[in-house]
């Protein structure tokens, strides 16, 4: 199918979900044997949603932080007797 390719099906309980379709083909003596292999990547998806919302918070702790009131050590050294 060339590059990767979100595709959205339908479950049973009519949710939709993201799966990948993986598509091969075999010749033989009767002719061509296609195989399609479907894959629900639900996990995945919801993983790189999440991964962009923490890059999005990052993001906003780091112009935060160059705020005057935030910039500075934050390291205190204590002297021991």
């Amino acid at each position: 199918m060339g590059g990767r390719r979100i595709l959205y099906g339908l479950r049973t309980n009519s949710d939709e979900f993201p799966f990948e379709a993986s598509i091969s083909q075999f010749d033989d003596n009767n002719g061509k044997l296609y195989t399609v292999m479907l894959r629900d990547i639900s996990a995945q998806v919801d993983a790189g949603r999440l991964l962009q919302r923490s890059h999005e918070e990052l993001r906003g702790f780091s112009a935060r932080k160059k705020s005057p009131a935030l910039q500075g050590s934050c390291m205190t050294t204590w002297a021991s007797n």
